[in-house]
């Protein structure tokens, strides 16, 4: 058990399509658990977790946003305070990752200031992937964002996510 405290809560919101994998991420990475099946977000959740980045304590807010469209006047409030955006997509439909444009406009809308990761998600289905690593790596070069696979099934770099993340709202605050 870690006994320091804490130096600072950044909030930090997590976006893209319904059944991306963004509950997912949320709930491997705070408990370590992987749930099969699909259960629809409706407005947000939250979780909390500290995190050791670089012998720094800190403790994340993380909002889970629903991903359906019906739900965009939901979620812009939810936006209002992070530090950090996670936007992820599922590497087996190429939907979830041409919709990244529009999740870009809505977070530019209401998130200024965030720093920004594209998450490509579900790596481990090889065979159904229709996104390549050249293609999320170019789209978040044109973004200006640093990018990440991984697989929330198979607990690959899920925690380098929220690492990544956390680094670098550390280096522009300080």
């Amino acid at each position: 058990m870690d006994d320091r405290s804490f130096t600072r809560i950044y909030k930090i919101v997590v976006v893209g399509s319904g059944a991306v994998g963004k509950t997912s991420l949320i709930l491997r990475f705070t408990t370590g658990a992987f749930r099969e099946t699909y259960i629809q977000t409706l407005g947000a959740g939250f979780a909390f977790k500290n995190l050791d980045v670089d012998n720094r304590l800190v403790k994340l807010q993380i909002w889970d946003l629903a991903g359906q469209p019906q739900m965009k006047k939901v979620r812009s409030n939810f936006y209002t305070g992070s530090s950090g955006v996670i936007f992820i997509y599922d590497v087996t439909r190429r939907e979830t990752f041409d919709e990244m444009l529009g999740w870009k406009k809505e977070a530019d809308t209401h998130a200024q200031r965030s720093i920004s990761l594209l998450v490509a998600n579900k790596t481990d289905m090889v065979q159904d992937r229709a996104v390549t690593e050249a293609e999320g790596r170019e789209l978040a070069g044109e973004f200006g964002w640093k990018y990440v696979e991984t697989s929330v099934k198979l607990n690959e770099n899920v925690v380098d996510v929220f690492k990544i993340v956390t680094r670098e709202i550390i280096r522009l605050t300080d």
